[in-house]
């Protein structure tokens, strides 16, 4: 009997041991996949910051081009500008020059004038 009684407790001990390396074998299989989950996920997450990166250059470059658009713009409207002040200067000094020739003339004619008034006084 006591036999038979040793024998079962024997049994019973390795089906508990063969339930305890089942489960055990189990918790290592998930632990792997655990692990080349995390890896999988670390190198997405590394993927996504370097397309985080790529993106943030081609933002930077997009609002500098934006920038260098709108100074180019600028420019070309003060060169407009200043060549529209330049003409009208031209214009002017164009007046100017036409208004000291014509009192130039008069100044002349004036000194004439006088000349001949002198003669005729002194006549």
């Amino acid at each position: 009997m006591n036999l038979i009684c040793g024998l079962v407790l024997t049994n019973e001990v390795y089906s508990t041991l063969e339930g305890f390396d089942g489960k055990f074998a189990k918790e290592e299989a998930n632990s792997k996949k655990l692990s080349k989950d995390l890896k999988v996920m670390s190198l997405e997450k590394a993927q996504l910051e370097s397309d985080k990166r790529f993106l943030q250059v081609r933002l930077d470059s997009l609002v500098a081009k934006k920038h260098v658009e709108k100074a180019q713009k600028l420019a070309g409207e003060r060169a407009f500008a200043t060549e529209t002040i330049m003409a009208a200067d031209n214009s002017t000094l164009e007046a100017m020059a036409t208004n000291k020739h014509k009192l130039l003339a008069e100044v002349k004619e004036e000194i004439e004038r006088v000349k001949a008034d002198r003669f005729d006084a002194e006549a």
